[in-house]
């Protein structure tokens, strides 16, 4: 089963919002690179509260999106700016309500992981696709891997010893690369943004504490805390600081492919 965001909506961007002014430079960047111009159907699966969306939409894009998460689209509905026009569908990107060949560009960020049958969903993306038309799959890469991510990958492994599973219904994707390469080719890669963040491992450790992201969401209470509490013992035998800030390069990096 696709997983759904209704959970966490109202504290969504506040843990997966871009820093102030990278919004402003995807958007631009994504009108001069993706070969779209303004005034393009486009039609994006998984939009949750609009943090690509709304950038997009900025552009003069004509904008449906998709989702199974009604919170998430309600939460976008309140941050349209004036004069900004989203049409919205409740929808699961494996089914698409819309007639074959009827956009011009398809957009999907972070979404491949969370569906079930995402085979699936890209035959659908496939199909609403014009021919020539355009298949945006979207991405955010670390330049360096700070302590706190490596926090992350170590609990996950003590999750599986705990006899848990942290693996969401989809797919990543780099491991969709060989479908869709199969599919639409050889895609373009292009970075629209770049910025620093920064996280501790405490704060990583609060965001599973409070199944904020979504590996955690199917775990039992008894494993994610006994989890948590192995990981912090380790972190501190490690690390020592778990307050102390990790300066993180990231980037906002897109995958541009062309339906035949």
């Amino acid at each position: 089963m696709s997983i759904s965001f209704d959970r966490i909506a109202e504290r969504y961007d506040a843990t997966r919002g871009f820093p102030p002014g990278v919004e402003a430079q995807i958007g631009a960047a994504f009108r001069q690179l993706s070969g779209l111009r303004t005034g393009a159907r486009l039609l994006e699966i998984g939009i949750g509260t609009g943090r690509i969306a709304i950038p997009l939409a900025l552009q003069g894009y004509h904008y449906t999106g998709a989702d199974i998460s009604s919170a998430m689209m309600q939460r976008l509905r309140r941050q349209l700016p004036p004069g900004v026009a989203v049409d919205l569908l409740r929808a699961d990107a494996t089914a698409l309500p819309l007639r074959d060949a009827c956009i011009d560009g398809a957009v999907a960020v972070h979404v491949l992981h969370l569906i079930a049958g995402w085979e699936r969903a890209v035959a659908e993306l496939r199909r609403v696709l014009r021919p020539g038309g355009t298949l945006a799959l979207g991405f955010n890469v670390t330049a360096n891997e700070s302590d706190s991510e490596s926090l992350r990958e170590h609990w996950r492994t003590v999750v599986e010893e705990l006899g848990g599973d942290t693996r969401r219904p989809g797919v990543r994707n780099e491991e969709a690369n060989a479908l869709l390469q199969e599919v639409f080719g050889t895609p373009r890669r292009e970075i629209l943004a770049t910025w620093e963040r920064h996280e501790t491992m405490r704060e990583r450790l609060d965001l599973l504490a409070t199944r904020t992201t979504s590996d955690t969401w199917q775990l039992p209470d008894s494993i994610l805390h006994e989890s948590l509490q192995r990981v912090e013992d380790w972190a501190r035998a490690t690390y020592g600081d778990l307050e102390q800030p990790q300066q993180i390069q990231a980037s906002f990096t897109m995958l541009f492919y062309t339906n035949p």
